[in-house]
């Protein structure tokens, strides 16, 4: 699950992402990564931020989803 993620792990896939956009012609990954790196900042400096702010987006995402 996404909670497993340690902050490390958002670091690295940013990281990979970022060196993915030098073999895609278009200009859009480097935005996922730089995304990917922001999100592995705030768990290093705020540990809970991730149940906190994205815990209820991804329960209110599930829901609209599965809503008929």
């Amino acid at each position: 699950t996404l909670s497993m993620f340690e902050w490390w792990h958002w670091i690295v896939l940013g990281l990979c992402l970022s060196i993915a956009e030098l073999a895609v012609p278009a200009f859009f990954i480097i935005w996922f990564g730089i995304g990917a790196i922001g999100v592995g900042l705030l768990l290093l400096i705020f540990p809970a931020v991730f149940v906190v702010l994205v815990g209820p987006a991804i329960i209110q995402i599930h829901e609209s989803l599965s809503s008929p």
